[in-house]
C-alpha cells in the first residue's frame, strides 16, 4: 500500500492499488451424515453455551462452541446458524476467541425432523469477510518476513488504535491508517497473501470447531467449492475536507449515471461532529459506485460488484445439457484470490471511466458561489489591487497559472490563494487553477469578458499593463 495520493480530478487508478473491503461468498460443500436427533445435538453444541451455563461450570461451557449464536427455537425446518460477529463472549475460556469475530455469515444445515433414519445433508458456509478490517486487527509483529508471521488472528484486536489524529466518520474500523507500518503490512506484494491467510484462517477454524463438536454425533465430509456473491473494491485518496468534496462532486456523479442513484447520510456517531455524506450510483448491470468520506482525512471510492459469474472469470466452459458437457468441476478455495484479482481489474476500469468523466466535467460544476465572491476572495487574500487584477486576468483568459511563465511575485500570490482555498496546485499538470467551488464563477466571468469586451478584453488590458 502506497502513501495516500491526494485527490485530484485527473486521477487514474491501477488494479494493484485497489483493496477488497467486503467479500460475500459461499463456501462448501460439507456433507453431514447423521440422524435428525444427532444433527440437532450438533447444531446445539456448535452454538455458544446457553445463558444458564455461562456463569457456572467452565468445563460444561467448553463443550459448546464459540463461533455461532444460539439457534432459534426448533421448528419443522431447521434455520441456519448465525455467526457471532459483533458481540464479545467473555464466558469463552480462550481470551482471543472471546473477542468479536472479524467475519460474519451463517451455516446452512437444513433438514426435517420427521423420521429417525440417517441423513446425508449438504451444507454450505455463507461468509461476509472484510480484509481491510482483518489486516488492521493483526498483531503489530506481522511486519517481519511473512514466513515468520504468527497465526492469523480472526477476532478483534483490543485497542487497535487510530492513525495520528485520523478517525473514521462512520464508526467502523475497516480502514488502514496512512502510516509506514501499515504501508509495509498491506503492500501490493503482500495483499494477496493477506487474502489467502484470512480465508484459510476462517475456514480452518470452522472445520476445526465442526470436527471437535461433531465427534460421535455426525460424520463430516468436506468437498471444497465456492461461489462469489458480492465484492467491494476500494481506492482511497487524501483530502483535507472529504465531506465537502463528496458534496461538491455529487451532482457530477448523479449526472454520470441517473439510474440506481441515492444520496444518504450515515447516522452521527461519537467519533464525528456531523454526518458523513455518501453518494451511490449505478454504473452497469451488477456494478455500482459508492463515494463517501471514510475518515476526516480521506475520501473513499468503492466499486461494488454483485452479479459475479465465477465460471466466466475462471474461463470454465458453459455447461449446456443439450451438448452433453460433463458437470462443472468443483472450484478449490485457492482459486478465490485469482478471482478477486480479476474483479479488481474490472473495478479499476469502471472507476477510471468515472474519473475521465469527472475530469472533463468538473470545471463547470454547479456552484453556490457568485463571480463577485471570487473577485472579493482574491482581493481580500492578496490586499493588492494590481496583483489581484493580474491573477484574475490570468484565470479569466487562460483558466490557469503556469509557474514557469509568470514572475515569482505571481507565484507567491498564487500560493497564498492556495492556502485560502481559492486555488489549488496540480502536481501532474504543474499549474495553479481555481478550486472546484470557484470554477463556475470563473467560467461566468470568462463568458462575460468575451461577450462584452470582444475577443479577450481582459487579456488586452493585461497586455497594456505589462
Amino acid at each position: 500500500m502506497r502513501q495516500l495520493q491526494t485527490f485530484s480530478f485527473d486521477l487514474q487508478v491501477s488494479p494493484e492499488d485497489g483493496r477488497e473491503d467486503k467479500i460475500e461468498l459461499e463456501l462448501g460443500d460439507w456433507f453431514v451424515v447423521g440422524t435428525p436427533a444427532r444433527l440437532d445435538e450438533l447444531r446445539d453444541s456448535l452454538a455458544v453455551a446457553p445463558d444458564f451455563l455461562r456463569a457456572g461450570d467452565a468445563v460444561a461451557v467448553h463443550e459448546y462452541g464459540w463461533m455461532f449464536n444460539r439457534p432459534r427455537e426448533v421448528q419443522r425446518r431447521r434455520k441456519p446458524l448465525v455467526i457471532r460477529s459483533h458481540d464479545p463472549a467473555p464466558w469463552v475460556q480462550d481470551e482471543e476467541l472471546a473477542q468479536p469475530l472479524l467475519f460474519g455469515g451463517e451455516w446452512t444445515l437444513q433438514y426435517s425432523n420427521t423420521g429417525a433414519e440417517t441423513r446425508n445433508i449438504g451444507t454450505s458456509l455463507q461468509l461476509s469477510l472484510n480484509p481491510l478490517r482483518f489486516v488492521r486487527n493483526q498483531p503489530r509483529t506481522t511486519v517481519a518476513n511473512p514466513a515468520s508471521w504468527p497465526p492469523a488472528r480472526i477476532t478483534k484486536l483490543p485497542n487497535s488504535g487510530r492513525g495520528g489524529g485520523e478517525f473514521s466518520l462512520d464508526g467502523r474500523d475497516n480502514w488502514l491508517p496512512d502510516t509506514p507500518f501499515y504501508r509495509r503490512l498491506a503492500s501490493n506484494e503482500r495483499w494477496p497473501l493477506h487474502l489467502q491467510r484470512y480465508i484459510a484462517a476462517v475456514t480452518g477454524n470452522f472445520l476445526s470447531e465442526l470436527n471437535r463438536v461433531a465427534n460421535g454425533r455426525a460424520t463430516i465430509e468436506p468437498r471444497p467449492n465456492f461461489s462469489l456473491r458480492k465484492v467491494e473494491t476500494v481506492w482511497e485518496f487524501a483530502h483535507p475536507a472529504p465531506t465537502e468534496l463528496v458534496a461538491t462532486i455529487a451532482p457530477l456523479l448523479i449526472a454520470y449515471a441517473a439510474r440506481d442513484t441515492q444520496v444518504q447520510h450515515f447516522p452521527p456517531t461519537e467519533s464525528t461532529s456531523g454526518n458523513c455524506l455518501c453518494v451511490q450510483i449505478g454504473l452497469s448491470a451488477g456494478v455500482r459506485l459508492r463515494v463517501y468520506a471514510k475518515t476526516n482525512r480521506r475520501v473513499r471510492f468503492e466499486i461494488i460488484q454483485d452479479e459475479i459469474n465465477v465460471r466466466e472469470i475462471l474461463g470454465e466452459p458453459v455447461r449446456r445439457r443439450s451438448e452433453g458437457l460433463p458437470r462443472q468441476p468443483r472450484r478449490p478455495w485457492r482459486q478465490i484470490v485469482p478471482c478477486l484479482t480479476s474483479l479488481r481489474v474490472r473495478a479499476a476500469e469502471e472507476l477510471n471511466a468515472v474519473f475521465a468523466y469527472l475530469n472533463e466535467r468538473h470545471r463547470i460544476a454547479p456552484s453556490p458561489y457568485s463571480p463577485m465572491r471570487l473577485i472579493v476572495a482574491i482581493s481580500t487574500v492578496l490586499r493588492d489591487a494590481d496583483m489581484a487584477h493580474t491573477i484574475l486576468s490570468l484565470l479569466v483568459t487562460q483558466q490557469k497559472i503556469v509557474p514557469r511563465e509568470v514572475s515569482t511575485e505571481v507565484v507567491d500570490a498564487a500560493r497564498l490563494l492556495v492556502d485560502a482555498g481559492v486555488l489549488e496546485y496540480s502536481m501532474q499538470r504543474r499549474i495553479y487553477e481555481a478550486t472546484l467551488p470557484y470554477r463556475a464563477p470563473l467560467a461566468t466571468l470568462r463568458r462575460a469578458d468575451l461577450r462584452h469586451l470582444g475577443n479577450g478584453g481582459v487579456q488586452r488590458r493585461q497586455r497594456r499593463r505589462n
